[in-house]
């Protein structure tokens, strides 16, 4: 005997409706007995326990179902005394193995009685029988008639209770379809809802990507105004270099020019003291001195300038010290940045393929989801079945009542 044809019917309902019931009840019971679980691990334990729980519930109703479907057609054969063609159902522990039995007991007595009767029929025409033994198998006959009269009745009183019965398990049953018809489109609703998340988070990701690739830009143009800087540096120091080397020069060319001046005056006086003769030496003399300050003074001015020169080389080469130490700063903080853009992208990759991971188990959920709305509309459909089997069962028993 299998475990369930070891069950009474109405327990077996019981089991039938509560299981799916108890099992749609998971996500709001899990979170209270398992504090700090999570949402995927919520939802995988509810569609496996739902389905598990709708498996039972439907080889409970099928177990029922073909169980009645025999019965039924037995209860048919026995009423069109066909009942000796085929085997009568198997024996079970719960009420429809009591139905069972009781045909079974019926078919017996329907045999005693078909005997009785023979061999009244017999005793009748061979005469050789007295009017006790006649009241003797007539009172047998009345007995077995009694008591397959009262065998159909517990039928049509257990096919009533199991109608009932299955009436209100194809309700329930019923209703669990629409939760778990609810639960598929909140599954939907997620589904779409985690599929808007990933392609967020992708979006995110390409844009920190693209800042990490403006970032690295950014740091190779500051890397390259540093070198820029440096030779700024350096033509600076250059600068500053012929500078100096101008205002040696210069100073060289003033002594030159005092020197030539003091020897334009001593052929001055020379000339001077030559008379008539000198005085055209005096003359270029004169001119010589001229030139000898003119030279001082050209000489004078390019020092000035040959000064200020140095001393801006000298500011700028401050200045692009500065501006050296600012882009190493800015160097330095463009790297922080990219590696902190890096860490940004690195993660939002890893948060991406957790959420695509369960994009793919919250689909899952929904297809296990589905096929327990489906299973649940097999199972009210069963039940429904199950119903009418027993009223019909329920009516052939009322054929035997007394009149």
């Amino acid at each position: 005997m299998s475990f369930p044809a070891s069950l009474r019917v109405l327990p077996r309902f019981g089991i039938a409706v509560l299981l799916p019931s108890a099992s749609a009840l998971l996500p709001l019971l899990l979170p209270h007995l398992i504090p700090g679980i999570g949402l995927q691990s919520l939802w995988l334990v509810t569609g496996g326990a739902l389905a598990l729980a709708l498996v039972i519930a439907l080889m409970l109703a099928f177990d029922l179902s073909d169980a009645f479907a025999r019965l039924q057609d037995a209860a048919n054969r026995l009423a069109d005394g066909t009942a000796d063609d085929a085997p009568l159902p198997f024996p079970r522990g719960d009420e429809v193995g009591a139905v069972a039995a009781a045909l079974a007991r019926t078919l017996a007595a329907q045999d005693v009685l078909q005997l009785a009767l023979r061999r009244l029929t017999h005793g009748l025409d061979d005469g050789d029988r007295p009017l006790p033994a006649l009241s003797g198998r007539y009172a047998e006959m009345a007995t077995l008639v009694d008591e397959a009269r009262n065998s159909f009745l517990r039928i049509g009183q257990q096919a009533a209770q199991v109608a009932v019965a299955a009436g209100q398990a194809s309700t329930a049953v019923s209703q669990v379809a629409d939760g778990a018809s609810i639960q598929t489109e909140d599954l939907d609703r997620v589904v779409n809802a985690v599929g808007r998340s990933v392609r967020a988070i992708a979006e995110v990701t390409d844009s920190t990507r693209a800042a990490s690739d403006m970032v690295r830009v950014t740091a190779g143009f500051a890397d390259k105004g540093k070198v820029e800087m440096a030779r700024l540096v350096r033509v600076s120091q250059t600068i500053g270099d012929n500078s100096r080397r101008i205002g040696r020069i210069t100073e060289a060319i003033t002594q030159i020019a005092v020197k030539t001046n003091i020897l334009s005056v001593n052929a001055s006086i020379e000339a001077a003291r030559a008379g008539e003769q000198g005085k055209g030496f005096e003359v270029v003399a004169e001119e010589v001195g001229k030139l000898a300050d003119s030279a001082v003074e050209s000489a004078r001015q390019i020092a000035e300038i040959v000064e200020a020169a140095a001393t801006m080389a000298e500011e700028g080469m401050a200045a692009t010290a500065e501006v050296v130490q600012m882009m190493d700063g800015i160097a330095e903080r463009v790297a922080q940045i990219d590696r902190m853009v890096q860490s940004v992208a690195a993660s939002m990759a890893h948060q991406q393929d957790h959420i695509v991971e369960i994009e793919s188990n919250v689909g899952n959920i929904r297809t296990v989801a589905s096929k327990n709305a489906a299973a649940s509309e097999e199972i009210t459909a069963t039940m429904v079945h199950l119903s009418r089997l027993a009223d019909d069962t329920r009516r052939l028993a009322e054929r035997f009542r007394a009149p």
